[in-house]
């Protein structure tokens, strides 16, 4: 795939995929983590998504098994434990729950941001806690990046 050529290239470590809807974000945002090598990665997004994800990586990969939510539950918790550990594997987080960790101590290799839309007002919470979030290399996708308004 040569978009996923182009955000894998090298010559940054951010990319923000503006794909229109349907286009493939899901399987681009699995297959640059398949092309970066990335053993750690972390997928933020609503949490209606998880199981496209789900579906996705495990078509393309060998080890969907690995994929695990964070969320409040003890298992959420044991994997948000398991990633600050630097456990390798597939995280999913809901953003609503993303917001309410801390992640200074945790630099996955990968962080997907799917429907990054959510954090583009630079005085939200969202985007304030997403800038604390280090990583070895960060994709936000959305059909909208800019929310509902320009100025976004």
């Amino acid at each position: 795939m040569k978009a996923v050529e182009k955000i894998t290239s090298g010559a940054t470590t951010a990319a923000l995929n503006a794909s229109l809807m349907g286009t493939g974000k899901t399987l681009m945002g699995v297959e640059s983590a398949i092309t970066l090598k990335a053993k750690t990665i972390l997928i933020i997004g609503p949490l209606n998504t998880y199981w496209g994800w789900w579906d996705t990586i495990q078509r393309q990969t060998d080890y969907a098994s690995s994929i695990t939510k964070i969320d409040s539950t003890k298992s959420g918790k044991e994997a948000y434990a398991n990633l600050l550990a630097g456990v390798d594997g597939w995280y999913f987080i809901g953003r609503e729950y993303f917001r309410t960790q801390d992640w200074t101590k945790i630099v996955p290799d990968l962080v997907l941001v799917d429907e990054c839309h959510f954090a583009q007002n630079r005085k939200s919470k969202s985007f304030k806690t997403l800038m604390t979030l280090k990583a070895g290399f960060k994709i936000s996708m959305s059909g909208t990046p800019y929310g509902n308004t320009f100025d976004g």
